[in-house]
């Protein structure tokens, strides 16, 4: 999947300092009118999620292939909420 040129692409998380990004992002786009899209591991943070959709691309990733399973662990190994976050969205969806 391409995206325009110039275009920032953020993967966001749960995290304070992501949030910040976005919004240093809005805030870039605001000034200067620089693309951006936002991209989040379904089941993290849908909340914020769909309040970002009203206002930018947002895209929301899912581990697949071969490799799932390591990049699933290593995100529970950065942060135990994570398994959580998947649980609730097997879950509900």
């Amino acid at each position: 999947m391409g995206h325009r040129p110039g275009a920032t692409i953020l993967r966001a998380g749960q995290s304070r300092r992501e949030s910040q990004r976005v919004a240093h992002a809005r805030d870039l786009h605001a000034e200067y009118g620089t693309p951006y899209k936002v991209q989040m591991l379904m089941g993290v943070r849908e909340d914020a999620q769909f309040d970002l959709a009203g206002a930018v691309d947002v895209y929301q990733y899912v581990p697949y292939g071969e490799k799932w399973f390591s990049y699933f662990s290593r995100r529970v190994r950065e942060r135990k909420e994570n398994a959580l976050f998947a649980l609730r969205a097997v879950l509900s969806g």
